[in-house]
């Protein structure tokens, strides 16, 4: 995620949900965070928290960020269409939206729903999804992260609901491991028409998006 954002740190720049893991740095930047503790986190690192759930307006005037962040938080959002319009009002003329979320139902299993997952999305719908909230894709990637099949999703829901705190530390190790998908450069491609197709068996993607008039 770095490389593709220290270059666009520019201006005024907001992430949605990093929960204790922001991508941006903390100091100086802007933070919207449902969790509590995370947010207490994030003003001690100097960032400008606001503790807000997604279903209300962003607390920006229209127009404020060149830059704006949010991995793995639209899956969680039950009204995405409204958290993505409220996207587009907050970020500049010219700005970039860096989004990353889970794709294909067909890998959906009881880890989602333990995870607070409420849907994973269609390659197939998601330039519509951005673009009647006034976002274009220009780019994307196949992020092809590890997700448990049903019967090992099934005993990890499990877990997760009798020890989340252990499930939660174990997951984080084996993201940081340096073979992990998530340590991996992300190769950006150029999106057009047929991109999706490239979609279709991943079970992750990241993308760039910019503002366009609606």
């Amino acid at each position: 995620h770095w490389k593709i954002i220290k270059p666009l740190l520019k201006g005024e720049s907001l992430e949605i949900g990093p929960g204790t893991k922001p991508k941006l740095p903390v100091k100086g930047n802007y933070f919207i965070e449902i969790s509590h503790e995370a947010a207490k986190r994030l003003r001690a690192g100097g960032g400008e928290t606001f503790e807000l759930d997604l279903g209300n307006k962003l607390p920006f005037l229209p127009g404020k960020f060149d830059l704006i962040c949010a991995f793995e938080v639209l899956e969680h959002v039950p009204n995405d269409a409204f958290v993505l319009h409220e996207i587009n009002r907050v970020i500049k003329k010219n700005g970039i939206c860096l989004i990353s979320f889970p794709l294909n139902m067909r890998f959906w299993n009881n880890y989602d729903a333990a995870v607070g997952h409420v849907r994973r999305y269609n390659p197939k719908e998601i330039e519509k999804t951005f673009d009647t909230c006034g976002l274009k894709i220009v780019k994307y990637a196949s992020l092809d992260i590890p997700w448990p099949g049903k019967i090992s999703g099934y005993f990890l829901s499990f877990f997760a609901k009798k020890f989340p705190l252990v499930v939660s530390k174990i997951v984080e190790s084996l993201d940081m491991k340096p073979n992990s998908v998530l340590c991996r450069p992300i190769r950006l491609i150029d999106w057009n028409k047929e991109s999706y197709k490239q979609l279709l068996n991943s079970t992750t993607g990241f993308f760039v998006l910019k503002k366009y008039s609606i």
